[in-house]
């Protein structure tokens, strides 16, 4: 007898779950908001940041918000360090950038939108003529527990960006 009732609960749940979802499936939806167009102005460059003239670069961002664990910090260490170490020429030039930005300070809360952020994400972006014209988030960095294998992907990444 208990069984019959505990099946009937059962039963009686899934079909009120059923119903919730044919009902928020076919609820009309507003639609998404449309990332504005990416260039070197709303980049979170300071135009100060940049040798005169220079509107083709690549940026290498490591997005975060206020609360930051070890294993976020150490991705972002690796992130900077590699990019500093093996992309020397291209940073003095102008050529490359690393930026550490907090997507939860209301300035940078348009990146979320712009590059679908969830989590802490590192993302590779190419500028040209002063507009983004491609994007990478480089997520096989959360792969990998080595931080040579991260220094690795992300030197493979920016040199990619860098000879296109």
């Amino acid at each position: 007898m208990r069984a019959k009732k505990i099946l009937g609960l059962l039963l009686l749940a899934y079909v009120v779950f059923s119903l919730f979802m044919v009902t928020a499936r076919n609820r009309p939806r507003k639609p998404a908001e449309q990332p504005k167009e990416l260039t070197l102005a709303n980049s979170g460059l300071k135009e100060s940041d940049l040798p005169q003239g220079v509107k083709n670069l690549v940026i290498v961002y490591y997005f975060h918000g206020y609360r930051r664990c070890y294993s976020c910090l150490e991705a972002e260490r690796v992130a900077r360090e590699t990019v500093q170490r093996y992309f020397k020429d291209e940073i003095s030039k102008g050529r490359l950038r690393f930026l550490s930005i907090n997507v939860e300070e209301p300035e940078n809360e348009h990146f979320i939108r712009d590059y679908q952020i969830t989590a802490q994400t590192l993302v590779v972006a190419k500028f040209v003529d002063g507009k983004q014209v491609e994007s990478r988030k480089v997520d096989e960095i959360w792969m990998f527990p080595s931080a040579e294998d991260r220094a690795n992907i992300i030197r493979q990444v920016v040199s990619d960006f860098l000879s296109k």
